[in-house]
């Protein structure tokens, strides 16, 4: 990973799907949201609730916000919402640092208000927050809501905040809720991103990890958005396989072709995960078929042949020595890799070698060996050179499927297949 980010001048991952708030994207709608909350809390409100689709970016938003207010506020953040009122209750007590052995859950509550008053004559905020609110059991939340009662005459001593999907609006709807939900005094609703949000959030992004020049076609970034749906999570997955695919290509700028790259890869995963559910039904034929497209997809998209045009590329071909004796009967060694077995010949004549990729995710290392970093991925039915091969301690074959002024990608032999006529042409 470390030679990815070097190649590309990169300080750090700009498209991790961790939801750091460094990386933080100040949408129309997540800056509303922002300062909606930043009410709420200013105004000692009793509940909010901020709803999304997964990945919309509920998670970062609330980092982000407790980033904010760490010196004002005491926040007690729940991520295991599945829990029962009284487990729900010993979490949140963990969360705010109260001790808790050997008191029955009047005293508790009786501890809370004490500390809640104790707070609020100090001029600080205490904010409880539930991630995943969507998972709470009803009990759970109407416990939720008999804390929201902790109050002096004029305001309340306790902000709550839910997070969760938008089944969570659903659920406040039922009969046993209904108390909870005239309660909840802000609603707020993650959106995705439009088009021209998801083209800022991209150089956001790339600047905020120190690359500065970014060239992505509009028709590219159009392809992005329809295959995301704006949704943040989405776009970091293509835009991570589309860093990836400019690696492999050894081409410091992303191209439009690795865009598409990234999508024809991702869209493949999809199909492959709707064929075990056809599978199931009895519809594998048709699943086998998608499958197959989205194999043919890659290899018309990433094809690095042996007899393409090098005058057609757009960078320059890497020069290296290729192997050239059959697999099955001689150990490998490129001119400028030492052989790390020991009946390794001495000499031996070269030929171009091609492979495709024969697993999902194949990891790539800076040496032939398990143990060496990794330093990047190939994908499933890429169709990729070898500049070169060795041994690693215990007589397993690597083969080089990059070189540069950096260093060298090494991928083991039993993840690639290698072409027909690459093994049946003998020396």
């Amino acid at each position: 990973m470390d030679n990815l980010l070097a190649f590309f001048g990169l300080r750090e991952d700009p498209f991790r799907l961790t939801p750091d708030p460094v990386f933080y994207f100040p949408s129309r709608g997540h800056q509303e949201a922002l300062h909606l909350l930043e009410y709420i809390v200013r105004n000692r409100e009793g509940f909010c609730m901020v709803t999304g689709e997964p990945g919309t970016g509920k998670t970062t938003l609330i980092n982000v916000f407790r980033e904010q207010w760490k010196d004002n506020a005491d926040i007690a953040l729940v991520l295991t919402p599945r829990l029962s009122p009284d487990d729900f209750l010993m979490a949140l007590f963990e969360a705010l640092h109260m001790q808790t052995e050997r008191r029955n859950k009047n005293e508790l509550l009786k501890q809370l208000k004490d500390l809640l008053i104790e707070k609020y004559f100090a001029g600080r905020y205490v904010v409880i927050i539930v991630d995943e609110a969507h998972n709470l059991p009803i009990e759970t939340l109407e416990e939720l809501r008999l804390l929201s009662n902790l109050e002096t005459d004029k305001e309340k001593l306790v902000q709550i905040i839910l997070i969760g999907q938008p089944e969570l609006e659903t659920r406040l709807l039922q009969e046993q809720l209904r108390q909870l939900d005239q309660r909840i005094t802000e609603r707020i609703r993650l959106h995705p991103l439009t088009v021209q949000e998801m083209i800022a959030y991209i150089k956001h992004r790339l600047n905020r990890a120190g690359y500065q020049k970014v060239r992505i076609g509009k028709h590219a970034l159009r392809k992005v958005h329809h295959f995301s749906r704006g949704i943040p999570r989405l776009i970091n997955l293509v835009l991570s396989r589309t860093i990836m695919a400019a690696y492999i290509d050894q081409d410091p700028n992303i191209q439009d072709r690795h865009i598409v790259y990234a999508l024809r890869y991702l869209a493949g995963r999809r199909r492959k995960q709707t064929s075990r559910r056809f599978l199931k039904s009895g519809v594998a034929v048709v699943a086998s078929v998608a499958v197959c497209l989205a194999i043919i997809g890659y290899r018309y998209f990433m094809t690095v042949s042996a007899d393409s045009d090098p005058s057609k590329s757009p960078h320059k071909p890497i020069s290296t020595t290729l192997i050239t004796q059959p697999l099955s009967a001689t150990p490998l060694a490129t001119s400028n890799t030492t052989p790390m077995g020991t009946n390794t010949p001495k000499s031996l004549p070269t030929f171009p070698l091609t492979a495709t990729v024969k697993y999902d995710t194949v990891n790539v290392r800076s040496a032939p060996s398990l143990e060496s970093p990794r330093i990047g991925f190939l994908y499933k039915g890429m169709r990729i050179s070898i500049h070169g091969s060795a041994y690693d301690g215990e007589g397993k074959i690597w083969y080089k499927v990059f070189e540069t002024e950096r260093g060298s990608g090494w991928v083991s032999n039993e993840m690639l297949a290698l072409d027909q006529n690459a093994t049946d042409n003998p020396t």
